[in-house]
């Protein structure tokens, strides 16, 4: 079992989720790698 707060780990099923649909990735200009599904959904990864 996680010890971390509820929001986090939602935060991390989110990501886990999606990776298996992403298409394709890049860096913004900040730095945060953008992952792109084919139908358009992004998800943005910061520290």
């Amino acid at each position: 079992m996680m010890a971390c707060p509820m929001a986090l780990m939602n935060q991390e099923r989110k990501l886990l989720d999606f990776l298996p649909i992403v298409r394709s990735y890049h860096f913004d200009t900040t730095g945060a790698l953008i992952l792109l599904s084919a139908d358009g959904t992004t998800i943005a990864a910061r520290r």
